[in-house]
């Protein structure tokens, strides 16, 4: 006996058709990423994001109504807002840039939790939280671009929300209609007795001799399942239109960093130790310093050294010397006191009477330093473990090279790069602490 198969509506009937212009516009945001990648070959793409999830127009209002309450109340510490923008967060989302960062030395940290298992922070993912310190030793590299989120969404159009409503209503109907599909079909085989189940795939509607089921009502359809996928990539948005940043100068103004005395001296610091000693570093705060010191990638290694900033102006009392001694013995790490020898010229020319770079009265100039550009470059320093691997696996490879020209850029580099600062690293261990 012949079985009867359920016959689903034609999907023309229940479907819009796809408009072409919303696959153009598709089809036109999917290049933007990957124009920035063929644009900036090598360079890691980092996202800036508002520190603060207000909105901009009343962050900026909250700022002025401190600046106005602080200022007119001179008397009254208590009248005045302590509200104060932070800087912006600095995020990597791809796995390609990812992948750069371990080439140049960068780690940066997990932030992203996994969909699930959300109720914990032991494991991560991505996106990759920078350092500023991370950043602007990217910038300075040239192996960076600095995406400005908040300022890259144009004024979406009535017609292009339009075009991304009929993709979602389009997708859910297809959903619902695939569902119905299914209960279908569980419901005829269900039906048929066990010696006809065999034969249930291979019965046409031809072959059946009773109606199909009538197409499912927009009422039926609604109380079907279906699932709407969130985008997480900004490249699916055709308003997306991404402000670039390529030097430490031009983006001074979204991210004002290194701007006092302490920033300045925790940039040197971070480059110091990674460029010129080819030890990488982490946030130290867990270990009760400025960074963590590792003698290669983190994920091989384990941390030596804890390293703290020491400024010129800074004294240290014997009772805080024995106590980051100790400190270093019970986190097993040998403590480093790094004090910072002298600045750049350009930012040590102040009257030592009035103090150093990043005093009050003084932070202007100091950004001024960096925004005519005159902190742009770094020297060369040393390469990277993973550079060295690469070059020797091209050499091995026979691959054509200029050397000639890398020498020329690495000569041209060094002669325009500048170092904040210098330093003098003092290590705890001879005082009998530490490992």
């Amino acid at each position: 006996m012949a079985t009867t198969t359920p016959t689903p509506p034609a999907e023309d009937s229940l479907l819009p058709a796809r408009s072409s212009t919303s696959a153009a516009a598709t089809a036109a945001a999917e290049t933007t990423i990957h124009n920035l990648t063929s644009r900036y070959p090598g360079k890691v793409q980092v996202h800036l994001h508002p520190s603060s999830s207000l909105p901009s127009n009343l962050t900026n209002l909250l700022q002025r109504s401190s600046t106005s309450s602080s200022s007119s109340s001179s008397t009254s510490s208590s009248s005045s807002s302590s509200f104060q923008a932070g800087l912006s967060v600095a995020l990597v989302w791809t796995v390609e840039s990812l992948k750069l960062l371990r080439r140049y030395g960068v780690t940066g940290s997990f932030t992203g939790t996994l969909a699930e298992f959300p109720q914990q922070n032991i494991f991560l993912g991505l996106p990759v939280q920078l350092l500023p310190e991370e950043v602007v030793f990217l910038l300075r590299r040239g192996k960076a671009i600095i995406i400005d989120e908040a300022n890259s969404y144009q004024s979406v159009k009535d017609d292009e929300m339009d075009i991304i409503d009929a993709e979602i209503e389009q997708d859910r109907k297809s959903q619902q209609l695939e569902a119905w599909k299914e209960r279908q079909l569980l419901k005829a085989k269900h039906s048929c007795s066990p010696s006809s189940r065999m034969e249930f795939t291979t019965v046409t509607s031809q072959n059946s001799t009773t109606l199909p089921p009538p197409p499912p009502t927009k009422q039926e359809l609604q109380v079907l399942p279906w699932h709407y996928t969130i985008r997480t990539t900004s490249k699916c948005l055709p308003w997306f239109q991404p402000k670039t940043y390529t030097t430490l100068s031009s983006v001074q103004k979204l991210f004002p960093f290194p701007s006092t005395q302490d920033e300045v001296a925790s940039v040197g610091l971070f480059e110091h130790f990674l460029s010129e000693r080819g030890l990488w570093c982490m946030n130290g705060l867990r270990f009760g310093g400025s960074f963590a010191v590792y003698p290669g990638d983190p994920l091989r290694y384990h941390s030596h050294y804890t390293a703290q900033l020491v400024l010129p102006s800074q004294h240290i009392a014997l009772t805080d010397l024995v106590a980051n001694g100790r400190l270093g013995t019970a986190v097993k790490k040998t403590h480093l006191l790094c004090h910072v020898d002298q600045f750049h010229p350009l930012l040590n020319n102040f009257n030592h009477k009035q103090g150093f770079v990043g005093k009050k009265g003084q932070q202007n100039e100091v950004l001024d330093c960096v925004k005519n550009g005159s902190f742009d470059f770094a020297p060369m320093g040393i390469k990277s473990e993973a550079d060295q691997n690469i070059e020797n696996r091209n050499d091995n490879n026979g691959d054509d090279h200029d050397d000639d020209d890398d020498e020329e850029e690495e000569e041209e580099g060094e002669q325009r790069g500048k170092r904040f600062a210098t330093f003098n690293i003092f290590s705890l261990a001879w005082a009998g602490f530490g490992t």
